[in-house]
């Protein structure tokens, strides 16, 4: 490559990270420049390994990551889910440890790479792009930390409501559409998320229906009542006495811009 290329490439890079920093604010200029760039990965796609080592970090364009890991028998645990405006990949990079996680495409998603080099010369030469994106990581990081010390101990109806709340989110993002009224996501993913069994998942998804929450076509999970969805999500409940009202916590397992890999 000649040099002029070389610096053509390094600056189309730089202007490409400059702007999904400002694709969290959903900016129809950013998402365009954003997906000019993206490369799409097919439902399921790997898009690196765990212990893989680090040679950038990646952004969600559009679509939706899973992050998870995977144990000794080959079953799956799912960490997280990273919609559309997320990042993964930043904490091993900056840690200089392999991915702690293994990352892949929930549905067709279209994903930027932002390699090492690049990440360093936004550090050198663009300081004023660096406060804006330590303060955003700080903030997810944080934000993921609060979610797993406090998620396990809610009740699994609880945390399964918090799940569609953040889902429903996700494919809102996703589909460029606030407030959307149902989606299709497996329940094996669910399950791991919200660390029960597929059956107990269908088990609260048909308790959430009798109640009025939700309606169900076959796979389809329609919002009927997305406001009692919302004060479920925010119950807990003794095991000896009525319902009491928890304090707000965060969303369970979600990182909305970041994850941790």
């Amino acid at each position: 490559m000649l040099p002029s290329d070389q610096t053509s490439g390094h600056a189309k890079a730089l202007e490409s990270l400059r702007a999904f920093l400002t694709f969290s604010e959903m900016d129809p200029k950013a998402q365009f420049s954003c997906s000019k760039t993206a490369v799409m990965y097919k439902k399921n796609s790997m898009i690196f390994r765990e212990g893989d080592q680090p040679f950038g970090f990646f952004g969600v364009c559009g679509g939706m990551l899973k992050l998870y890991k995977t144990g000794l028998h080959g079953s799956q645990q799912t960490l997280s889910i990273v919609p559309t405006g997320g990042l993964v990949g930043t904490r091993a990079l900056l840690a200089d440890e392999p991915y702690s996680a293994t990352a892949a495409a929930v549905e067709p998603s279209r994903v930027l790479f932002f390699s090492r080099e690049v990440f360093y010369a936004l550090l050198k030469e663009h300081g004023e792009m660096l406060l804006p994106l330590t303060i955003r990581l700080s903030k997810e990081l944080g934000r993921e930390r609060e979610a797993w010390l406090s998620f396990s101990d809610l009740p699994a109806e609880t945390r399964l409501a918090r799940c569609l709340l953040d889902l429903q989110q996700s494919f809102s993002r996703f589909r460029r559409s606030p407030g959307i009224e149902s989606i299709r996501f497996p329940r094996y993913e669910m399950a791991s998320l919200i660390g029960v069994s597929p059956e107990t998942v269908s088990r609260l998804l048909a308790e959430l229906k009798s109640k009025g929450a939700l309606l169900l076509r076959g796979r389809r999970i329609i919002f009927h009542d997305t406001a009692l969805l919302r004060s479920i999500a925010e119950l807990g409940r003794d095991q000896s006495g009525p319902s009491r009202l928890l304090p707000p916590q965060p969303a369970a397992r979600f990182a909305p811009a970041q994850s941790p890999a």
